[in-house]
């Protein structure tokens, strides 16, 4: 599929690299989560709270967000963005409100 844009979205720097801290803030918030879990706390590593919690979905869906929203942009540009443009590409996607709520036999359409 040559005007597939996903092959562009791929050779996006700055796509690659919020999913990558993505991936990383999961692992690690997926990580303590199974400490908790299994009583494996480290010693004086405190169970999170909910504003704690909140803190940490929202960071989830900051990178999310910013990785969807500046798939076209490479890490360099990342560099010099304005606080409003951070801001920006921060915020939930306007162009995905079609595909919302999105449901898992949505997904296998794809």
């Amino acid at each position: 599929m040559p005007n597939n844009p996903v092959r562009q979205w791929a050779r996006s720097t700055y796509l690659l690299m919020e999913l990558q801290q993505l991936r990383g803030d999961l692992d690690d918030l997926l990580a303590h989560l199974e400490r908790v879990q299994e009583g494996a706390l480290a010693e004086g590593e405190p169970v999170y709270s909910n504003a704690a919690m909140r803190s940490w979905i929202a960071h989830l869906y900051d990178h999310l967000n910013s990785a969807w929203n500046g798939r076209r942009l490479d890490a360099s540009a990342g560099l010099s963005l304005t606080r409003r443009q951070f801001k920006r590409l921060s915020r939930f996607p306007t162009d995905l409100d079609d595909m919302m709520p999105f449901s898992h036999d949505a997904r296998r359409r794809y």
